[in-house]
């Protein structure tokens, strides 16, 4: 441990005190720098908090694969005249121009 942390309560007894133990609870480790829960002597990227493993790799891979395979599929399969699936206010009907006599007062009196 650091001189900061002599006296200070270590849970796991490895001597790294807790504020400085980023596994408190895991007397074999003390240093995870990503955060994401493995310890760095354990992970094969320990600045990747995504990616812990090798096979952590494949899986993320075949996810973006999957994913972007989908929404090409979505996108290829959609024809350009259908309408859109949300339902949206339709557009307004002109029937005839407006004369300037029809158009609305602008009146700034309140009653």
């Amino acid at each position: 441990t650091t001189s900061t942390g002599r006296g200070c309560w270590d849970e796991d007894g490895d001597g790294w005190a807790d504020f400085e133990d980023d596994l408190p609870y895991d007397d074999r480790y003390h240093l995870d720098s990503d955060g994401d829960g493995v310890a760095d002597e354990e992970d094969d990227y320990p600045y990747n908090a995504l990616l812990a493993q090798e096979e952590s790799v494949a899986a993320f891979g075949c996810f973006v694969l999957i994913g972007g395979l989908a929404f090409v599929l979505y996108k290829t399969g959609r024809d350009e005249d259908e309408s859109p699936s949300m339902t949206m206010a339709p557009e307004p009907i002109v029937i005839g121009q407006l004369e300037e006599e029809d158009a609305p007062v602008d009146n700034d009196t309140f009653w």
